[in-house]
């Protein structure tokens, strides 16, 4: 245990914690007079007693008092939350990897350690929702024994790569609008014909019954299910997007719900519950996977999509001091853990799985490839699925069929 006599005066414990790794961290940490939590991080954490946490992962340096008092002393402000320094020289974002927090917070909002690298800003959203703010230390840096002149390099490398990719997906549309086949689509993959890869819930949907496709948005999976399914109800809470989708409903019913409010539909209603790359858009995601076990039958299927968070691509992001999320409007994105926690707590249980495509910086080179021409489109997504067969831990994303429990 350290007192920040600079910061804290000195009645005020911070603590360090690293991941448990099997190098030097622990020795540098006594050295400092800096306990070492070791363990699960939030109950690690609680059983301390403190006000507040220096959170550590192993094998960072330097780390000495001006490092520890500049990353925690930003918290003597009590509209602090937390405070977090540069790891290697990269800024980046809130991460539980060199970080001071008030410890208080973490009883009614932990960290969510199943979310790995993700977890971080998953946490600094639900902070802010508080009224509190996360700050930087910019002073309070800490670097890997790993980091060398190459690492530079390769960060340069990862952000031009992510900048080019950046003008190349925002340019897709704009290709697509100049060609008649694309003028009403804003992506190649509209484009495509049916197949098992990109509609991969064609064969759970095949004369299901009732069917509801939630986050349906203007309606493009509602209306190839419409081809194969008794019926099916589109829901989605964006009016523009179902005003679009009921312009052209080829068999499909629409309805305006909220998806994190209880469903106007009664229990056990439908044969199959859609949930395609929805649930990575919600706060309360706990009330709609209850809502969707709910309104599901006692022998129907869930088939939901969700992003992975921990990607190779994702993580060289990170590094390079970039978001990593897929998408600006994800509230989170999954490790493959934390999603089957979620979804087992909902009273679902996992009857199969399958990854979409390889994560790549190739990705929106690919898309604007599509845009001009669909065969080009076709041969790399062929690639990229390929890929993610061989090696799911690299797949964009997880497909689950999901059954309700028998408890």
């Amino acid at each position: 245990m350290r007192l920040l006599r600079t910061a804290w005066g000195e009645d005020t414990p911070i603590f360090a914690r690293d991941g448990g790794s099997v190098d030097r961290t622990p020795g540098r940490l006594s050295s400092l007079g800096v306990e070492n939590l070791g363990g699960d991080l939030n109950e690690a954490i609680a059983a301390t007693g403190a006000d507040r946490v220096v959170l550590l992962r192993a094998d960072r340096t330097p780390m000495n008092g001006e490092w520890l008092d500049l990353l925690a002393g930003p918290l003597l402000d009590n509209k602090v939350a937390a405070a977090y320094g540069p790891v290697d020289g990269v800024m980046g974002g809130f991460r539980p990897d060199n970080a001071a927090v008030d410890a208080r917070l973490l009883g009614e909002h932990p960290l969510d350690e199943l979310l790995g690298a993700a977890c971080g800003p998953t946490w600094e959203k639900r902070v802010h929702a508080c009224g509190l703010r996360i700050v930087q230390a910019r002073g309070a840096g800490v670097r890997s024994p790993q980091s060398a002149a190459g690492s530079q390099a390769e960060r340069m490398l990862v952000r031009l790569a992510a900048f080019a990719g950046g003008l190349a997906g925002r340019a897709v549309p704009q290709v697509l609008k100049l060609s008649a086949r694309g003028r009403n689509v804003t992506h190649p993959k509209h484009l495509l014909a049916l197949n098992e890869d990109h509609h991969w819930y064609l064969g759970h949907i095949q004369d299901a019954g009732r069917v509801l496709d939630l986050g349906c948005h203007g309606g493009g999976h509602t209306r190839v299910v419409a081809r194969y399914a008794n019926s099916v109800i589109g829901v989605d809470r964006n009016r523009r997007g179902l005003a679009k989708a009921s312009g052209n409903r080829a068999g499909a019913c629409y309805a305006l719900a909220d998806l994190e409010m209880p469903l106007p539909f009664a229990d056990a209603a439908f044969n199959r519950v859609l949930a395609l790359d929805i649930i990575e858009h919600l706060d309360d995601r706990e009330c709609f996977l209850a809502e969707a076990h709910r309104v599901l039958a006692a022998d129907g299927l869930l088939l939901l999509s969700a992003p992975n968070a921990e990607t190779a691509w994702k993580h060289r992001l990170r590094r390079a001091g970039l978001r990593a999320f897929a998408d600006p409007e994800h509230t989170i994105e999954y490790t493959e853990a934390a999603l089957q926690r979620d979804v087992e707590a909902a009273g679902f249980e996992i009857a199969g799985r399958e990854p979409v495509v390889l994560d790549t910086a190739l990705a929106p080179f690919i898309d604007l490839a599509g845009a001009v021409s669909l065969g080009l489109y076709e041969s790399g997504v062929a690639w990229k699925r390929a890929r993610a067969l061989a090696d799911r831990a690299s797949s964009t994303g997880f497909r689950l069929m999901l059954r309700k429990r028998e408890d």
